[in-house]
């Protein structure tokens, strides 16, 4: 009725009823099944494994109206949300860049894990960690945690995509694992002073020892004073020959830097590691001279697999510019 002060309509009867059809259900997308959240993850455990960034990036929705997004594991605020196809392969192309990585999920899924979202989508969250073995022979474990958002595509069968992918550390975040294939600096610090120690004593049969005699793997050595007419010496007997003459000095002094450190070596992976550097000799000759011959050096040890310890696969000796300089004259004559 029209109110008579307002000129307003007002209700004066409401009836409102159900007709026969009473309240009806309709479609709706079915709920995500763990059993499809489970496919999708291990799908993307075996592209990571498989180190290939073009296969872990297909995985993330394509769809312009709904792109997958990825805030990753070493991604900062800098960094941003990666939105396009072509920055998560960027991502993928960085964070694959190892020898080898083992993702960790928790072995099932649960309901608990999942949160059922409209449209056949849902998010999946826990928390993981990833395994590196590191080209510099290093191995490391980073705990993290993720939230992946699936949406199932049906260009592809239902198969489910990824629409967002946030990785983040947890406080305990990446730690270093012991490595059998690392070797360390204090492991060819101990081979270096052993090496020189051996150059001391004169004896060309211990400094000879220290060098590989593995039929597979034989010490080469490229020595200071050698010339491209002899080449390389690759077996024990040409280096001894070497050392005969490198050795026949009343006195001899190695000069290494005083420590060996990380950034000294090259790490080559399966117990083998190059050191490289500069170093001098001082020579007291037998007809009383005194000469610094300055060089470079790389030797590359292996682990020896039945000892534990380093021998040396190759050492490439050669003088400097500054070559070989005189600092006292002879006061011996020599025949």
């Amino acid at each position: 009725r029209r109110n008579p002060e307002t000129g307003k309509l007002e209700i004066v009867l409401h009836n409102s009823g159900l007709t026969p059809q009473g309240v009806i259900e309709l479609p709706r997308p079915e709920k995500v099944s763990i059993k499809e959240v489970e496919t999708a993850r291990d799908n993307w455990v075996a592209a990571v494994k498989s180190l290939n960034p073009e296969k872990v990036a297909s995985l993330y929705s394509a769809d312009a109206t709904l792109p997958g997004a990825l805030l990753g594991t070493v991604d900062t605020m800098a960094t941003g949300a990666r939105k396009s196809g072509e920055t998560i392969l960027d991502y993928f192309k960085s964070f694959l860049d190892k020898e080898k990585i083992q993702p960790c999920f928790p072995e099932a899924i649960s309901d608990d894990d999942l949160i059922q979202l409209d449209n056949g989508m849902v998010a999946y969250n826990g928390y993981y960690e990833f395994l590196f073995w590191n080209k510099d022979a290093s191995h490391t474990k980073a705990h993290a945690k993720f939230t992946y958002v699936f949406k199932r595509n049906p260009a592809k069968n239902n198969q489910l995509e990824i629409v967002l992918h946030n990785s983040g550390l947890t406080p305990e975040g990446v730690i270093e694992l012991p490595s059998p294939n690392k070797v360390s600096a204090a492991e060819v610090e101990t081979a270096r002073d052993q090496w020189i120690a051996a150059v001391q004593s004169l004896n060309p049969d211990t400094v000879v020892g220290l060098y590989s005699n593995d039929a597979s793997l034989p010490g080469n050595l490229l020595g200071t004073v050698d010339t491209g007419s002899i080449g390389a010496r690759q077996t024990g007997e040409t280096i001894l020959d070497y050392f005969k003459s490198f050795l026949d000095r009343k006195q001899i002094k190695p000069e290494f830097p005083p420590k060996v450190t990380d950034e000294d070596l090259i790490q080559l992976g399966n117990g083998k590691v190059a050191y490289n550097g500069y170093y001098d000799f001082l020579f007291w000759e037998k007809d009383g001279s005194e000469k610094r011959a300055h060089a470079k050096f790389t030797y590359l040890y292996r682990r020896n697999p039945e000892s534990g310890k380093l021998e040396i696969v190759l050492h490439n000796s050669g003088l400097t510019p500054e070559g070989v300089v005189m600092l006292k004259e002879p006061t011996v004559q020599t025949s």
